[in-house]
């Protein structure tokens, strides 16, 4: 028999309904032999919302435990625009007693079965994840880890809405105190909460993940990835993604995978939120004059027209 997938999501009331979809995506993505449970780190999550999460059950049956997290952990944590529920995944080895426990924030579309991924080995690995190159075309990675003296030529800074995590020895090394720890400390600043705490905590024990398991919107724009060793690949990344992490629920994205998402959500418990695309001319067009808004002076940058030459039309005007 397979063993348990242990998936973990985190999420306040507002965002049910986007964890609710991402559940329903590893449902219908799920292979036959998967056997699946999902643990939710919950803030204020009412029972109106859990009813529908479980009504997913009639699709495929999967086992779920709720947790009411306690937030207060968190009020002495430098903050930024995220709810305190970002934070919720650095509690994993409180609340759940596995030894490895896959998370996915709630902007996540899985395409695949999670069972390779699951089973990836992490021995003496806190985690596996995919890199942030984004965040590292900009220079973010040198000067978060330059708060660090021991550490700051490390260079490897990855997004953390994808985790596999080892909880046995997080658990080991008491991570979750050092990790609280960490993002109390008032002697440096983050800008991305949740992921720049893990970031500096784990780093140095983290493995690296087959891009296909996190692409996100910027990994449609290309030049990003020059010089990077992936870049000959992106193509064959971005055609078939195993997850996509993206808003997918948002109107008039222009993003690859939008159209898969619609189509689920109207299949969903949440099909009212489902709101239709504008006629694709349309929809160009408000990107092309809010991309001319937002930089008046592009035509007179030769930076504009690498973008173009690397990403085409559609993706100069929606990046």
């Amino acid at each position: 028999m397979a063993p348990v997938i242990n998936i973990c999501l985190a999420s306040d009331d507002n965002y049910a309904k986007y964890m609710g979809l991402t559940v329903l995506s590893v449902l219908k993505s799920a292979a036959p032999e998967d056997r699946l449970k999902f643990y939710i780190l919950g803030d204020g999550i009412t029972q109106s919302s859990k009813d529908k999460v479980e009504s997913l059950k009639k699709i495929r049956d999967f086992e779920i435990e709720w947790f009411q997290i306690d937030i207060n952990a968190f009020k002495n944590l430098q903050k930024n625009h995220l709810p305190y529920t970002a934070y919720a995944r650095l509690l994993i080895p409180q609340y759940i007693k596995e030894d490895r426990v896959l998370y996915l924030d709630c902007d996540i579309f899985v395409r695949t079965s999670l069972a390779s991924l699951f089973n990836e080995k992490i021995d003496s690995y806190y985690a596996c994840a995919v890199e942030d190159y984004f965040l590292k075309n900009r220079g973010y990675h040198k000067k978060l880890f330059s708060y660090d003296s021991d550490n700051k030529d490390h260079d490897f800074y990855f997004n953390s809405g994808v985790l596999l995590i080892n909880v046995k020895l997080w658990r080991q090394e008491g991570l979750q105190e050092k990790l609280i720890k960490r993002g109390e400390d008032p002697s440096w600043t983050y800008v991305h909460a949740d992921q720049d705490v893990i970031n500096m905590t784990l780093k140095g024990r983290i493995k690296r993940l087959d891009p296909r398991w996190n692409v996100m919107d910027y990994f449609y724009m290309p030049d990003i990835f020059l010089g990077e060793d992936i870049f000959e690949k992106l193509p064959e990344i971005i055609k078939n993604p195993y997850i996509r992490h993206f808003k997918g629920w948002k109107k008039t994205t222009l993003y690859p995978g939008r159209d898969e998402y619609y189509k689920m959500m109207l299949e969903s418990p949440w099909s009212e939120c489902a709101e239709p695309d504008d006629p694709k001319f349309i929809a160009y067009m408000k990107k092309f004059f809010r991309y001319m808004w937002k930089h008046p002076l592009c035509l007179f940058q030769p930076k504009t027209y690498k973008r173009l030459y690397y990403r085409g039309f559609l993706g100069l005007i929606r990046s």
